[in-house]
């Protein structure tokens, strides 16, 4: 009996972590920042161009950014980034966010892809489970997160948004096994 209660319980845990879509996210940048953060050597710290702090010469950030825990690095060598929207959060902070949807972007012609979450604390969360449902309650919300990237810097550039199922899948490539 011991058995098969182990391998339904195998089982169940097998099934939530297939169709997890709350990922962790450590926040380096908080909403509403100008300053460019990066997390290095267990640290986080002010990024630098030929030791000047980084600035963002463009709007604020308009949301929280920062990266999931437990992936892997990317071409440009940091971590899987995230967008989380909510209330401002401070950076060194990790919140857990429903994941909505992948912007796939090229930085210094290398991909540098965004997965956009939206924390608990963000009034959108209780209608929002999918990229369909953020473009239905809440259109613009990716434009503006899109357009944002687009000018913030201008190595950057969008290519695409996935939906939330295409970004579930290209999340476990980058996720530390």
């Amino acid at each position: 009996m011991k058995i098969k209660q182990l391998i339904l319980v195998f089982k169940l845990i097998s099934t939530l972590s297939f169709s997890q879509t709350e990922m962790d996210v450590l926040v380096e940048i908080e909403s509403g920042s100008t300053i460019k953060y990066e997390y290095k050597k267990g640290a986080i710290v002010c990024d630098s161009v030929e030791n000047k702090v980084r600035i963002i010469d463009y709007l604020n950030y308009p949301f929280n950014y920062g990266f999931i825990i437990n992936s892997s690095k990317q071409q440009d060598n940091d971590y899987l980034d995230a967008v989380l929207i909510g209330n401002r959060i401070s950076s060194g902070d990790t919140l857990s966010g429903r994941v909505i949807c992948m912007i796939e972007t090229i930085d210094n012609d290398e991909e540098d892809n965004k997965v956009v979450l939206i924390h608990s604390s963000s009034s959108l969360y209780k209608n929002v489970q999918n990229l369909n449902d953020l473009n239905t309650y809440y259109p613009g919300v990716i434009e503006i997160i899109k357009i944002w990237f687009d000018n913030y810097k201008k190595e950057s550039e969008v290519k695409r948004v996935l939906n939330t199922e295409q970004t579930m899948k290209k999340i476990s490539d980058y996720l530390l096994k």
